[in-house]
């Protein structure tokens, strides 16, 4: 028998054990699913749809990263799911006390969430507690207190974050129209509104609009800016009760 009749057979004698070696190391019996892998980019989706008025889709699409999270046991997670949505309706001066309700229940499940920084009891109509400020709210805030509005606009112009930027954007008009600072208010808020439209973040364009309105004192003017106004509020696509 040739050399290579030898090898030949070999060969086939040990293909069976390679193929089952190899393929037992390339997959595994019960990969998890793809839908659990989506938890934080359904999350994303939820904000991004609810800023843009879509709340009917925003709600589905909590509701499944809720689920997402709750599936891998990370009740963390789904408590900032919840925390964010408070957020969220807080930004619009809307009551969702429930979402911060929930966020607390979650949270306390028998695991520590650390980093989520749940307000008090007593801060429910804050949007964040002195003691839960980040460093860069306090950055902010401490500006604001000092009625810096120029360095505020450049490190607005320069906040990596869109969501933050256009928040602080509208607190720093607010703060400006208090300090009877005008021009800053109107520099500040129209930088904010860009930003917001850049985004498509219908909700907060409203708010723009609003303080816009206020900054107008043309009245044929205001009557073109409520128009807009209504036009942006006719974007709003609620569930239907």
């Amino acid at each position: 028998m040739s050399i290579r009749i030898i090898f030949l057979a070999l060969l086939v004698a040990l293909f069976p054990t390679l193929w089952a070696c190899g393929s037992s190391s390339s997959r595994t019996a019960y990969p998890p699913p793809d839908t659990l892998r989506m938890a934080e980019a359904q999350r994303h989706e939820f904000i991004q749809l609810f800023l843009q008025g879509r709340w009917c889709e925003a709600q589905g699409l909590f509701e499944r990263s809720l689920e997402s999270y709750q599936l891998q046991d990370d009740f963390c997670s789904a408590a900032r799911n919840h925390l964010i949505a408070w957020k969220l309706h807080q930004y619009l001066n809307l009551d969702a006390d429930h979402h911060l309700e929930a966020a607390r229940n979650l949270a306390e499940t028998g695991l520590a969430c650390p980093e989520l920084d749940l307000p008090g009891t007593d801060a429910v109509h804050e949007v964040q507690a002195e003691d839960h400020l980040t460093p860069t709210d306090r950055a902010y805030r401490e500006m604001l207190e000092q009625g810096a509005f120029t360095a505020l606009a450049a490190k607005l112009g320069a906040e990596p974050d869109p969501l933050f930027a256009s928040v602080y954007g509208r607190k720093a008009t607010k703060a400006a129209l208090e300090a009877d600072q005008l021009e800053q208010a109107r520099m500040l808020i129209h930088r904010t509104r860009e930003l917001d439209a850049g985004q498509g973040w219908v909700v907060f364009l409203i708010e723009d609009w609003n303080f816009i309105l206020s900054l107008t004192p043309d009245p044929a003017e205001v009557l073109h800016i409520q128009n807009r106004v209504d036009l942006l509020r006719g974007l709003i696509q609620p569930c239907s009760p």
